[in-house]
């Protein structure tokens, strides 16, 4: 094929969305190209979830964040707590550290994750346990931190093996005279 030459594409009609539906194409669409990236120019500010009436959130924060309801309405229970919390569109509620807090919507929701203290530093993990998504917002590791344990590590075994070694020698050499 010639680069003059152009390739006709069919047509074909598009179903009218029903409400709501845009948005949740458009976010996935985002996710999907949020994976296709290997790293990120800059660390995530917050973390969206989407939620309809027959779905669950879990939230283990251990971090420090807050829970804003973007849109719709949102049933907060907090583990471990007697009270539960009902929030509405543009409510903010403050997550308690180290503790699990369960989101359920009663219609389509949306709410948002972002951490007190500011992205720097802070991983989000989704995941999925007996048909419950599980969001685990966790300070991030530094990647270096664990070959910098592995180097002190081999060192200690090193010198370990070293002074062994040595005494070794030593006790040779005077059992020799």
């Amino acid at each position: 094929m010639s680069a003059s030459a152009s390739v006709r594409l069919p047509v074909v009609p598009v179903p009218a969305l029903p409400q709501g539906a845009a948005r949740r194409v458009a976010a996935a669409i985002t996710r999907a190209a949020s994976r296709s990236m290997r790293r990120p120019s800059r660390p995530a500010t917050a973390f969206a979830a989407e939620l309809a009436p027959d779905q669950g959130l879990a939230i283990d924060d251990g971090v420090g964040c807050t829970l804003r309801v973007v849109e719709g309405q949102a049933w907060i229970t907090f583990e471990g707590q007697p009270d539960d919390v009902i929030a509405n569109a543009g409510d903010d509620i403050a997550l308690p550290r180290d503790t699990r807090t369960y989101v359920s919507a009663f219609g389509d929701a949306v709410v948002l994750a972002t951490p007190l203290a500011g992205p720097r530093g802070v991983a989000y993990a989704m995941g999925e346990d007996f048909g419950l998504r599980i969001l685990r917002i966790t300070v991030e590791r530094d990647p270096l931190d664990a070959m910098r344990a592995g180097i002190s590590k081999a060192w200690d075994a090193l010198a370990d093996a070293y002074v062994a070694y040595a005494e070794r020698r030593f006790k040779a050499r005077l059992n020799a005279y």
